[in-house]
């Protein structure tokens, strides 16, 4: 009899469970047909996304072995105050935030991975999200804030693309939203900023997911939010336009970023003249890239840290002619470059007055290149 009464108990836990994963798997259906619906406007270009080359999902992280951290924020904003470097709160969010040299506290380097913690806050949506798609930009900058004086946004065009795709997220405490970027960004000692996009979605998680962050001295205005249900942030719009200037933040979002410092690349070099003698303050660019330096009073210059590669190296300095050397830096370059002075001219001639008079004492300016009198 005992035995009856196990068995029946046994089959009642069964079908408990049956019910229990059909539920499930009719939440994980819903969620599919979410996500197909979200993938379908990515391929097709919509919200400012390109085709789907780039899509990415992330990395288990314990998967990646030992890194070196660069970890920034004191968690000192309360929890569940705000939804920042993303507000999921609305259906569309933008954020800036400049983090700078001394937090940053590092040698050159390649950023391989931004990391921000957070927790959720409410019950009423899925154990994982999957449907959401987001772009993050990198900039290297002597820009510290984002006030109005300063222009409220730093320039699309500062910044490189690193990251374009979805990321999961997951419930719970101490939860990690985790970019790993499609290519390293190098670091080049200066402040940086992080610009975040949440791509205007169908859905919105109110009051749900809330990061760590720190809070800001009330003069020190380096992070920035713009929301929206419907209109996405418009990076054509000059920066102070008035439409989406957006609001600048108490608090900063506390970031861990994982950093690569073993050098596989780098160029250094010396330039001079003709006559042989070093050439100061001459101003060397890697193009396609943000990396930037001038030479020192010898003529030298350094870029510690460069991702393998073929790149068009630029030289410039006032009264040389420009240079552009393409290189394939894939270890240890030296490129010492030997700058051309420009031509020179000679303006001359006779100034009359409407009597064809000459006249003495002119002030005679040349504007341009440089300035003469």
């Amino acid at each position: 009899m005992n035995f009856y009464k196990q068995s029946i108990a046994y089959v009642l836990i069964v079908l408990l469970a049956i019910s229990f994963n059909t539920a499930q798997g009719q939440i994980i259906l819903r969620e599919t047909a979410n996500q197909k619906l979200s993938t379908e406007s990515f391929i097709n270009g919509q919200n400012g996304f390109s085709l789907a080359q780039h899509h990415q999902l992330t990395m288990s992280m314990q998967d990646q072995g030992p890194k070196e951290w660069i970890t920034i924020g004191n968690n000192s904003s309360p929890w569940g105050s705000y939804n920042y470097p993303v507000d999921f709160f609305w259906n569309t969010s933008l954020t800036q935030s400049i983090y700078t040299a001394e937090e940053m506290n590092h040698e050159s380097c390649a950023i391989e991975q931004v990391v921000y913690t957070y927790k959720t806050m409410t019950g009423n949506y899925p154990d994982t999200v999957s449907t959401e798609y987001f772009r993050l930009w990198i900039a290297n900058t002597d820009q510290s804030s984002l006030s109005e004086e300063a222009g409220f946004w730093i320039p699309l065009e500062a910044f490189t693309l690193v990251y374009e795709g979805v990321v999961e997220m997951y419930s719970g405490q101490d939860q990690e939203m985790v970019f790993d970027l499609e290519s390293p960004f190098v670091y080049n000692e200066s402040n940086i900023c992080i610009m975040v996009e949440h791509s205007l979605s169908e859905n919105t998680f109110e009051n749900h997911f809330n990061y760590e962050a720190s809070t800001l001295d009330d003069n020190d205005k380096r992070s920035r939010l713009y929301v929206s249900y419907d209109t996405p942030y418009d990076f054509t719009l000059p920066t102070n336009d008035p439409s989406q200037t957006g609001m600048d933040l108490p608090q900063l979002a506390d970031v861990k970023l994982y950093v690569n410092s073993t050098s596989e690349a780098s160029l250094a070099g010396t330039i001079t003249n003709a006559d042989a003698e070093p050439v100061a303050d001459a101003f060397i660019s890697i193009l396609g890239t943000d990396l930037e330096t001038y030479s020192n009073d010898q003529g030298e210059y350094d870029f510690s840290y460069v991702v393998p590669g073929t790149y068009t190296v630029r030289y410039s300095a006032f009264g040389y002619v420009v240079d552009e050397i393409t290189l394939d830096i894939l270890d240890n370059v030296t490129q010492d470059v030997v700058l051309a002075y420009l031509p020179e001219a000679v303006v001359e001639g006779i100034v009359l007055d409407n009597d064809n008079m000459p006249i003495a004492d002119v002030n005679i300016q040349i504007s341009g290149y440089d300035s003469y009198v």
